[in-house]
This record gives C-alpha cells, structure tokens and sequence, in this order.
C-alpha cells in the first residue's frame, strides 16, 4: 500500500460511522488538494472555526455563488451530525457546490441532516400539504374522507402530529362506513387496523375490530 493509501485509510479510522450518501457514499472523496486560506483564498465564514477533512478540496467558482461577505474559493468534505436522528454524515464538497452553484443556496446555508432524515422531512411536508388541501375539499366524498384519514394517521405515526389526532381520525372512518363500497371498504378495515397499533394494538373478534 502506497504511503498516501495509508494516510487515507488512517484519515478514515478517525472519522465515526458515516450514513452514506446515495452518490457520493460515506467515506471522504480525496482529491489531494488542501489549500490554506491566504489573500484571494476564501473558504467563507461559516465553517472557519471546524477544520475541514484534509485534502478533501475541490475548487469553487465564487461568480456562480450568492453574492457573500466571505466567498468560498474551494469546498472541503465536511463533517456533520443530523438534526434529526444525531448520526453522523459528511456534507461532500461536491453536493456543497450543486448547493451553491446550480441550486443557488447562499453559502448560509448548511446541511443539518442525512440524506434518509432529509427524505422523509420531504415526505412529511407532502403529508401536510395534501392534508391541508384534502381538509378544504367540499363536499367530501369517501376516497377524500379515507385520503384524509390517512394522511392525518401517517402524520401521527411520524410524530409530526399528536396522537389526539387519532380521535378525528376514528371519527372520519365512523362517518364513512355507511357510504363504503367494495373498493373502499379494504382501506377502511386497514386504516381502522393502524389506528387500533396506534393505540396500543389491536384483535379481531368474529371480524369485528376491538382495542385491548
């Protein structure tokens, strides 16, 4: 092994276990490059008190950022904790400048989570704006009136919304039964089923669901 294979396995020794990122994986991307700021070389103000992974950098177009009080001349691989679920995980130079090259992000803004927290995040915020538009929905029919138990129980089982939340629930799937035909009646007995673990699970009793 060569003398600069070891130093990366080394490196990498040091870091904790990583979630990986789907493209750029969870170790280090080195690329041999490890400026030091100097005049005309900038790394921006945000991460100047946390060393960066060494020999990490790739080098930065500061035309294409934000306009910025400190630019960034280069980005490094940078060690971070999620938000969220407190793993650690490594914000890639290379996702750095699609954040603040292609997307446009000012270079204030960080990455406070893994890719897996950062995904559902997403799938919660679709939850609630379809939630939001389903409550809106006049006259309400029984696919809306299911679509709406649903998204309000799948809220509650993220933790997004407090399990009180299961009371308008039960209510709903209450106010549908009469109307249920052979297509939403299988919803139904399933969304009644989630609610029932919700609460603390559930036993079927000649096909009639009933809460221990």
């Amino acid at each position: 092994m060569s003398a600069s294979r070891k130093q990366r396995a080394r490196r990498a020794q040091d870091l904790p276990d990583l979630v990986p990122h789907p493209r750029y994986g969870a170790q280090p991307q080195y690329t041999g490059l490890h400026p030091a700021e100097a005049v005309g070389v900038w790394f921006g103000w945000r991460d100047r008190d946390q060393p960066p992974i060494p020999r990490t950098a790739i080098p930065a177009n500061p035309a294409r950022q934000r306009p910025a009080t400190i630019p960034a001349t280069h980005y490094f691989d940078r060690l971070r904790h999620c938000r969220d679920c407190g793993l650690a995980f490594l914000f890639h130079a290379r996702e750095q400048q699609h954040w603040y090259e292609e997307l446009g992000f000012g270079l204030d803004a960080d990455c406070v989570r893994c890719v897996p927290c950062r995904k559902q995040q997403q799938r919660l915020a679709r939850l609630r704006r379809r939630y939001e538009s389903l409550l809106r929905e006049s006259p309400a029919t029984p696919h809306t009136m299911l679509d709406l138990a649903d998204c309000s129980l799948a809220l509650v089982e993220a933790g997004a919304f407090h399990r009180r939340r299961l009371e308008q629930v039960r209510n709903l799937l209450k106010q549908v039964r009469p109307r249920l035909g052979p297509r939403t009646a299988p919803l139904h007995r399933d969304l009644w089923l989630r609610v029932l673990a919700a609460e603390g699970g559930a036993t079927l009793v000649s096909g009639v669901m009933s809460q221990k």
